[in-house]
Protein backbone atom coordinates (compact mmCIF):
# COMPACT_ATOMS: atom_id res chain seq x y z
CA UNK A 1 0.00 0.00 0.00
CA UNK A 2 2.44 2.27 0.94
CA UNK A 3 4.47 1.78 -2.83
CA UNK A 4 1.37 1.96 -4.28
CA UNK A 5 0.72 5.61 -2.57
CA UNK A 6 4.51 6.51 -3.53
CA UNK A 7 3.72 6.05 -7.19
CA UNK A 8 0.67 7.87 -7.21
CA UNK A 9 1.78 11.01 -5.57
CA UNK A 10 5.12 10.11 -8.17
CA UNK A 11 2.76 10.91 -10.72
CA UNK A 12 0.50 13.49 -9.63
CA UNK A 13 3.89 15.41 -9.05
CA UNK A 14 5.32 14.76 -12.84
CA UNK A 15 1.36 16.12 -14.11
CA UNK A 16 1.81 19.15 -11.86
CA UNK A 17 5.40 19.55 -13.02
CA UNK A 18 4.05 19.25 -17.11
CA UNK A 19 1.55 20.84 -16.39
CA UNK A 20 3.44 24.16 -15.17
CA UNK A 21 5.86 23.33 -18.26
CA UNK A 22 2.93 23.43 -20.68
CA UNK A 23 1.72 26.48 -19.19
CA UNK A 24 4.88 28.89 -19.44
CA UNK A 25 5.49 27.23 -22.71
CA UNK A 26 2.35 28.51 -24.25
CA UNK A 27 2.82 32.01 -22.74
CA UNK A 28 6.38 32.65 -23.26
CA UNK A 29 5.07 31.76 -26.78
CA UNK A 30 2.33 33.92 -26.89
CA UNK A 31 4.67 36.90 -25.49
CA UNK A 32 7.20 36.14 -27.35
CA UNK A 33 6.01 35.41 -30.96
CA UNK A 34 3.01 37.65 -31.33
CA UNK A 35 2.87 40.48 -28.67
CA UNK A 36 6.94 41.48 -28.57
CA UNK A 37 8.34 43.38 -31.44
CA UNK A 38 8.50 47.25 -33.34
CA UNK A 39 5.52 47.66 -35.67
CA UNK A 40 4.11 49.75 -37.61
CA UNK A 41 0.69 50.99 -39.86
CA UNK A 42 3.01 52.71 -42.51
CA UNK A 43 0.55 50.61 -45.60
CA UNK A 44 -2.78 51.40 -43.99
CA UNK A 45 -1.75 54.56 -43.50
CA UNK A 46 -0.83 55.28 -47.23
CA UNK A 47 -4.18 53.37 -48.18
CA UNK A 48 -6.54 55.08 -46.10
CA UNK A 49 -6.17 58.70 -44.57
CA UNK A 50 -8.61 57.63 -42.10
CA UNK A 51 -5.72 56.18 -40.41
CA UNK A 52 -2.65 58.06 -38.72
CA UNK A 53 1.07 56.86 -38.99
CA UNK A 54 1.53 55.17 -35.64
CA UNK A 55 4.87 53.28 -34.62
CA UNK A 56 3.76 50.86 -31.80
CA UNK A 57 6.68 49.36 -29.53
CA UNK A 58 6.30 45.96 -27.32
CA UNK A 59 9.23 45.34 -25.57
CA UNK A 60 9.40 42.19 -22.89
CA UNK A 61 10.53 43.10 -19.39
CA UNK A 62 11.38 41.94 -16.35
CA UNK A 63 12.39 38.63 -17.50
CA UNK A 64 13.18 36.91 -14.08
CA UNK A 65 9.99 37.22 -12.71
CA UNK A 66 7.70 34.37 -12.88
CA UNK A 67 4.51 35.48 -11.39
CA UNK A 68 3.67 36.38 -14.88
CA UNK A 69 5.44 37.59 -18.49
CA UNK A 70 5.47 41.98 -18.94
CA UNK A 71 5.97 44.14 -21.33
CA UNK A 72 6.55 47.76 -21.70
CA UNK A 73 3.58 49.12 -24.85
CA UNK A 74 4.88 52.33 -25.98
CA UNK A 75 2.59 54.16 -29.42
CA UNK A 76 3.78 57.43 -30.74
CA UNK A 77 2.90 59.50 -34.25
CA UNK A 78 5.67 58.12 -36.28
CA UNK A 79 6.53 61.95 -36.76
CA UNK A 80 6.47 62.81 -33.11
CA UNK A 81 7.95 59.81 -31.54
CA UNK A 82 9.88 61.50 -28.67
CA UNK A 83 6.75 62.55 -27.64
CA UNK A 84 4.43 59.25 -27.60
CA UNK A 85 0.32 59.32 -26.55
CA UNK A 86 0.60 55.80 -25.15
CA UNK A 87 2.54 54.16 -22.96
CA UNK A 88 1.42 51.16 -20.93
CA UNK A 89 2.68 48.35 -19.10
CA UNK A 90 1.04 45.00 -19.86
CA UNK A 91 0.99 42.05 -17.43
CA UNK A 92 0.27 38.61 -18.81
CA UNK A 93 -0.97 35.60 -17.26
CA UNK A 94 -2.70 32.41 -18.40
CA UNK A 95 -5.95 31.17 -17.43
CA UNK A 96 -6.62 28.32 -19.07
CA UNK A 97 -4.32 26.26 -21.99
CA UNK A 98 -6.27 28.75 -24.68
CA UNK A 99 -6.98 31.39 -22.57
CA UNK A 100 -4.97 34.62 -21.09
CA UNK A 101 -5.27 37.62 -19.37
CA UNK A 102 -3.38 40.95 -20.22
CA UNK A 103 -4.25 43.43 -17.21
CA UNK A 104 -2.52 46.89 -18.07
CA UNK A 105 -0.57 49.56 -16.04
CA UNK A 106 -0.28 52.97 -16.28
CA UNK A 107 2.43 55.18 -15.88
CA UNK A 108 2.89 58.12 -12.98
CA UNK A 109 5.38 60.81 -15.51
CA UNK A 110 5.31 58.60 -18.56
CA UNK A 111 7.63 60.86 -20.96
CA UNK A 112 9.96 60.18 -18.73
CA UNK A 113 10.42 56.81 -19.88
CA UNK A 114 9.57 57.53 -23.80
CA UNK A 115 12.33 55.74 -25.61
CA UNK A 116 12.84 52.92 -23.10
CA UNK A 117 12.27 50.20 -25.55
CA UNK A 118 15.73 50.79 -26.96
CA UNK A 119 17.26 49.62 -24.08
CA UNK A 120 18.55 45.94 -23.79
CA UNK A 121 17.61 46.33 -20.00
CA UNK A 122 14.39 48.27 -19.69
CA UNK A 123 13.26 49.15 -16.40
CA UNK A 124 15.58 47.72 -14.53
CA UNK A 125 15.86 50.41 -12.01
CA UNK A 126 11.70 51.20 -12.21
CA UNK A 127 10.06 51.64 -9.11
CA UNK A 128 6.76 49.75 -9.41
CA UNK A 129 4.93 52.31 -7.17
CA UNK A 130 5.40 54.44 -9.87
CA UNK A 131 2.92 52.59 -12.11
CA UNK A 132 -0.92 51.73 -11.10
CA UNK A 133 -3.42 49.46 -12.31
CA UNK A 134 -6.32 50.55 -14.99
CA UNK A 135 -8.93 48.78 -12.99
CA UNK A 136 -11.73 46.65 -15.50
CA UNK A 137 -8.96 47.58 -18.83
CA UNK A 138 -7.96 44.01 -18.88
CA UNK A 139 -8.06 42.20 -22.01
CA UNK A 140 -9.18 38.46 -22.14
CA UNK A 141 -6.84 37.16 -25.42
CA UNK A 142 -8.38 33.49 -26.91
CA UNK A 143 -5.94 30.91 -28.79
CA UNK A 144 -8.05 30.17 -31.83
CA UNK A 145 -5.20 28.20 -34.18
CA UNK A 146 -2.70 30.19 -35.22
CA UNK A 147 -4.64 33.54 -34.29
CA UNK A 148 -4.89 35.35 -30.88
CA UNK A 149 -8.47 37.33 -30.70
CA UNK A 150 -9.04 39.45 -27.08
CA UNK A 151 -11.40 42.06 -25.74
CA UNK A 152 -12.14 43.89 -22.43
CA UNK A 153 -15.28 43.32 -21.19
CA UNK A 154 -18.54 45.51 -21.64
CA UNK A 155 -17.95 49.27 -20.29
CA UNK A 156 -15.69 47.94 -17.03
CA UNK A 157 -12.61 49.90 -18.49
CA UNK A 158 -13.54 53.72 -17.32
CA UNK A 159 -12.41 56.67 -19.25
CA UNK A 160 -12.82 60.41 -18.75
CA UNK A 161 -10.88 61.01 -22.22
CA UNK A 162 -12.82 63.61 -24.84
CA UNK A 163 -16.04 62.75 -22.50
CA UNK A 164 -15.64 59.45 -22.58
CA UNK A 165 -17.42 57.13 -19.81
CA UNK A 166 -15.68 53.83 -20.77
CA UNK A 167 -13.26 52.51 -23.15
CA UNK A 168 -12.91 49.65 -25.58
CA UNK A 169 -10.44 47.40 -26.58
CA UNK A 170 -10.81 44.61 -29.43
CA UNK A 171 -7.26 43.22 -30.36
CA UNK A 172 -6.21 39.93 -33.15
CA UNK A 173 -2.28 38.78 -32.89
CA UNK A 174 -1.28 37.39 -35.93
CA UNK A 175 2.72 36.06 -36.41
CA UNK A 176 3.65 39.47 -38.46
CA UNK A 177 0.65 41.74 -37.58
CA UNK A 178 -1.48 43.30 -35.01
CA UNK A 179 -4.77 45.00 -35.45
CA UNK A 180 -5.68 47.02 -32.61
CA UNK A 181 -9.35 48.67 -31.87
CA UNK A 182 -9.37 51.18 -28.90
CA UNK A 183 -12.81 53.55 -28.74
CA UNK A 184 -14.40 55.78 -26.03
CA UNK A 185 -18.27 56.10 -25.62
CA UNK A 186 -20.16 58.20 -23.60
CA UNK A 187 -22.92 57.12 -20.91
CA UNK A 188 -25.65 57.55 -23.40
CA UNK A 189 -23.17 54.37 -25.52
CA UNK A 190 -22.31 57.44 -28.52
CA UNK A 191 -18.80 56.62 -29.55
CA UNK A 192 -16.79 60.11 -28.96
CA UNK A 193 -13.26 58.62 -29.37
CA UNK A 194 -11.07 56.10 -31.29
CA UNK A 195 -11.45 55.13 -34.96
CA UNK A 196 -14.74 54.31 -36.95
CA UNK A 197 -13.46 52.77 -39.86
CA UNK A 198 -12.07 49.64 -38.21
CA UNK A 199 -9.00 48.93 -36.22
CA UNK A 200 -5.10 49.87 -36.83
CA UNK A 201 -3.29 47.27 -39.24
CA UNK A 202 0.21 47.11 -36.93
CA UNK A 203 2.56 45.18 -39.57
CA UNK A 204 5.35 43.70 -37.40
CA UNK A 205 9.01 45.49 -38.34
CA UNK A 206 11.08 43.65 -36.06
CA UNK A 207 11.88 42.25 -33.47
CA UNK A 208 12.29 43.38 -29.63
CA UNK A 209 14.06 41.11 -27.05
Amino acid sequence: MKKLNLIIILLIGVQVLFAQQKTSKALNFLVDHYMSGSFSNDEQSKSDTNFFHISLRMKPIWKEKTDARYIYVEQAIYDNQQKPYRQRIYMVTQLTDTSFLSEIYSLKNPLQYAGEWKKKDAFTSFNTDSMYTRVGCGVTILKRANVYVGSTEGSKCTSDLRGASYATTEVTLMPNMLISWDRGYDNNGKQVWGSEHGGYRFEKKGKLK
